[in-house]
């Protein structure tokens, strides 16, 4: 799968390709069968409640997420103000050099 490109990716009988990994919040209406319950009261309270689990712990990586790249880019952002407060602070040279038609 992975040497010829067709990693992450399904082919329908309808010939149209579908990503093989998809985001559940999002298809979950495809999988209705997932919250049918089963008869046995018992396993689907488990089912239920290991499903909210796994969507609370899915919510707070997603947010775990969110944070480290709001931690990189408010620190390439930081160092971007520190290099241009740097260069501004930095002595300029002049050049007195004269120039050809400059008085």
């Amino acid at each position: 799968m992975i040497i010829n490109g067709k990693f992450g990716k399904s082919r329908r009988k309808d010939g149209k390709e579908t990503a093989m990994f998809c985001n559940r919040r999002h298809h979950r209406h495809h999988d209705a069968g997932v919250y049918r319950p089963s008869g046995n009261h018992a396993f689907d309270s488990y089912k239920a409640e290991t499903l909210r689990r796994l969507e609370d712990e899915q919510a707070a990586f997603e947010g775990f997420l969110q944070r480290l790249r709001e931690a990189k880019d408010k620190q390439e952002f930081d160092r971007f103000m520190d290099d241009r407060a740097s260069a501004a602070a930095a002595p300029t040279e002049v050049d007195d050099t004269p120039r050809p038609g400059a008085y």
